[in-house]
């Protein structure tokens, strides 16, 4: 006897290592479970017990159950085998609690009157006898069914036949139990809180699904390892794998996995390239995104990759290969309405940008071999790992194109350092490669990978070398047959339009024509920067903020700041914004370039911008740090006292050698007009050079002839004005040069600059009130006699700021006093003169 129950758990522990889909034992709390059943059918169903006679089937020995598995309950089995009363009577009292999660109405009628009773997964009983039909498919039964069958068995009178073993199969019944809360399941077990009248029928559970579904995954697993083992290193590309599976096995891998190829353009045995060798062609980009619009709308708005040469050859001229192309899947990414998506099976599809019914996203990178989160530090290292990816691409790459297993060798190669793909926060390659979308492009699959750049950044490069181009030529504008070789000789190498991602110029200069910043004239084929025609007043405030960008820059290291911080230190330094606008641009960069002759933007070896002096400026920014050392210098400053004094005040030192000049002197002397020099036995002492009186007065009365004058005269006007009211001489050298704050040169036209105009409304307005009057009432009262519809506003006359602007009228107005108590008086020589003239 126990040889045979030692080959029968044999014959049993080899077919559950053989043919179990789950080797897992029954989790506590599920339907299945022998918790479950036992804490919900304990008090009832003890009670039964109890009063039902012991048959001669329960005197059995239960040592014998014991090879029906180590989760079997045999006092189940031993009540089953005791009396069909117990049965029965289970079938006809309810022995579930009414605070059941769902309603009675929700379960199947037929399965109301199944019992409660447990019978574990490991025994699956088929009882009756058995056909040789149905013998073929066996089907194991579930908790419910076994003791629904026994319960007839038994009514009927009729021999239980013996239960036989087999495979245990997991249940697809959902756990409901699990989501049950815990004081629901407590008063379950609880027989004091429990009562005959709140009892309800249980639920039935879900139907099962037919065990083929599991013998068929079962099969299909061994039949997908048999060809995989057919492979190097037990790896096959997914599609190849699709394929072969449904040629060797004559039957789909998946019932809905998508089709690699077009099913209506390719035929049946279709085989589809694994590394997705596309070719690269060479047409004119509004013939091809127009034709592919037209297939797309044949397919439905979506189509495999794999498969597109073919479609495309069957419906149009065929798709050639051309050495100098650009590759098929850039150029479709190219068109602005179509994208690129990663469907099911990781099946490349072309489709349109909002095609509706379609979950489909496009292809982003793996974060599963991530070693660490995206923090702040990886994304900076990120950013100027993308950077570095796109000069690489610009100047190693063949048309700016480089296989994905080159990349690691190329990269030591041109930078002189290993590519260290950890750094980054990846574990490969083709990880960090794919986590920088929006500048590298991945082309094909396989071991054909080529990366490229992607046509968003390829246009902002070719519009960033044209914009680098037509700043140099004095109209700002070429034509486009010439861009090849203006290109050339702006950058020292051949213009290739396949560097760019298109085939022809003329495509390429029509994916910018819609930009900002260029302006594309297709009927005269002309290409030039787009420049808003700037005012007479812009201009001029342009020229305050000369002086303003080389009063912030002279006390920096190095004359330099980065780019991004300018505005924030402008806004420290000045106490007020930097409004672009004012100046007529809309981008600081654009404000920045027109002062080509002030300053230079420079990128350093991390790649950023970098605002710098000319060496020009330079020199006139020591100058201007020399001049107001010693203008603010507490008594006699000596030369040999400069360098310290210098060096304890701008933390920079002062080198004469940096701006070709031998010595301090000599760089003196340069400064002759605003420096005196007085000389002693020892040393030369410096001091500031008082501003002559003659030329003050000529301005003033220059300024005083043209207000007379409605604020602008012809220059031999201005001439005979000037002999005739001061008998003094002007010349435009003077106008243009000792005048020029004041007093500006127009095609032989001199007239007065923004913020003396302002200055002759300040004189109209204050020589009737003895030419004083408070500050507060004077912008009320400017503001009525100009008419003007709001306050007035410094910008309006170049300045950004009112300070900025009355300092700039010191010789016709002075503002005097603090805060409520300031108070704006006329010069002596502007106060009658003016009023009793008009």
């Amino acid at each position: 006897k126990e040889r045979k129950l030692n080959k029968k758990r044999q014959e049993i522990c080899s077919r559950q290592l053989n043919n179990s889909t789950d080797a897992d034992s029954p989790s506590d709390g599920g339907l299945e479970s022998p918790t479950y059943y036992q804490n919900y059918v304990s008090y009832d169903f003890l009670q039964q017990q109890q009063q039902q006679p012991k048959s001669a089937a329960a005197e059995m020995d239960p040592s014998v159950l014991w090879c029906l598995g180590p989760d079997f309950d045999k006092q189940t089995v031993l009540s089953l085998l005791s009396d069909n009363n117990s049965i029965d009577s289970g079938f006809m009292q309810p022995t579930t609690p009414t605070w059941w999660m769902s309603s009675p109405s929700q379960w199947n009628i037929s399965s109301i009157h199944e019992p409660p009773i447990y019978t574990p997964r490991s025994v699956m009983s088929e009882l009756g006898p058995q056909s040789p039909t149905n013998s073929a498919t066996k089907r194991p039964f579930s908790d419910v069914s076994n003791r629904t069958t026994i319960g007839r068995s038994f009514a009927s009178n009729q021999p239980t036949t013996k239960l036989e073993f087999s495979t245990p199969v997991r249940s697809l019944t959902p756990d409901l139990y699990s989501r049950v809360p815990s004081s629901i399941k407590r008063s379950r077990i609880t027989p004091a809180l429990t009562s005959s009248s709140l009892y309800e029928t249980p639920p039935p559970p879900a139907p099962l699904p037919p065990v083929g579904s599991t013998v068929d995954s079962a099969e299909r697993a061994l039949e997908i390892a048999l060809l995989l083992k057919e492979h190097p290193d037990c790896t096959c590309v997914l599609v190849t794998l699709i394929q072969e599976y449904q040629s060797r096995f004559q039957k789909p891998l998946h019932a809905h996995l998508e089709q690699p190829y077009c099913i209506i353009h390719c035929p049946k045995n279709f085989i589809v390239n694994p590394d997705l060798d596309l070719p690269f062609v060479q047409i004119p980009f509004s013939l091809f995104a127009d034709n592919i619009r037209q297939l797309l709308t044949q397919h439905n708005g979506s189509m495999p990759l794999a498969s597109f040469p073919q479609c495309y050859n069957h419906t149009f001229e065929p798709l050639y290969d051309h050495n100098e192309g650009v590759p098929l899947e850039h150029y479709i990414s190219c068109i602005k309405d179509i994208q690129i998506v990663t469907g099911q099976g990781v099946i490349k599809k072309v489709q349109f940008s909002n095609t509706p019914g379609l979950s489909f996203m496009p292809t982003t990178f793996d974060t599963s071999n991530m070693h660490v989160d995206m923090c702040a530090e990886v994304q900076q290292r990120l950013q100027q790992f993308s950077r570095e990816v796109l000069d690489l691409l610009k100047n190693q790459g063949f048309h700016c194109r480089l296989p994905v297993s080159k990349f690691v060798s190329a990269y030591h190669q041109y930078f002189s350092r290993q590519c260290r793909v950890a750094d980054y926060g990846f574990s490969k390659i083709i990880d960090l490669l794919l986590a920088i979308p929006k500048s590298v492009q991945i082309l094909g699959d396989g071991n054909k990978r080529i990366m490229t750049i992607t046509h968003r950044c390829q246009m902002k490069r070719f519009t960033n070398d044209i914009i680098r181009i037509l700043k140099n030529k004095p109209q700002r504008s070429m034509s486009i047959s010439e861009i090849p070789i203006e290109y050339e000789i702006a950058y020292k190498k051949p213009f290739y339009v396949a560097d760019f991602g298109m085939c022809y110029l003329e495509d390429l200069v029509n994916e910018v024509k819609d930009n900002k910043e260029l302006v594309v004239e297709a009927d005269k084929h002309i290409i030039k920067l787009y420049r808003k025609e700037r005012t007479d007043l812009e201009i001029y405030a342009t020229r305050n903020f000369e002086k303003d960008v080389i009063d912030m820059l002279r006390i920096l290291p190095d004359f330099s700041i980065p780019f991004q911080k300018f505005i924030p230190s402008y806004h420290h330094h000045f106490g007020y914004q930097c409004k672009v606008q004012t100046y007529g641009f809309s981008r600081l960069i654009d404000l920045l370039e027109e002062l080509s002759h002030v300053v230079k933007i420079n990128e350093d070896k991390n790649g950023e911008k970098i605002v710098q002096l000319t060496p020009s400026m330079m020199a006139h920014a020591i100058l201007l740090n020399i001049e107001q050392l010693v203008r603010k210098y507490h008594g006699p400053l000596r030369i040999q006292d400069l360098q310290a004094q210098y060096l304890q005040v701008y933390r920079n030192e002062l080198n004469p050698e940096d701006f070709g000049v031998a010595s301090i002197e000599a760089l003196l002397l340069t400064m002759t007009d605003k420096l005196d020099f007085h000389y002693t036995e020892t040393d030369i002492i410096l001091a500031m050079k008082e501003p002559s009186p003659a030329t003050i007065q000529l301005a003033k009365n220059v300024i005083l002839t043209l207000m007379l004058s409605q604020c602008q005269l012809s220059f031999w006007q201005l001439k005979q004005d000037m002999l005739v009211r001061f008998k003094q001489d002007v010349t435009l050298n003077m106008c243009r040069n000792e005048l020029r704050d004041y007093v500006e040169v127009i095609d032989q036209t001199v007239r007065l600059t923004p913020p003396m105009c302002f200055a002759y409304n300040v004189v109209l307005l204050l020589s009737p009130c003895d030419g004083r009057m408070a500050y507060d009432d004077f912008i009320v009262e400017y503001q009525r006699r100009t008419g003007s519809t709001h306050l007035l506003y410094p910008t309006d006359y170049g300045f950004p700021t009112m300070p900025r602007l009355f300092d700039a009228i010191q010789l016709v107005a002075q503002v005097r006093g603090r805060r409520n108590f300031k108070i704006i008086i006329l010069n002596p020589e502007f106060r009658r003169t003016l009023l009793y003239d008009n």
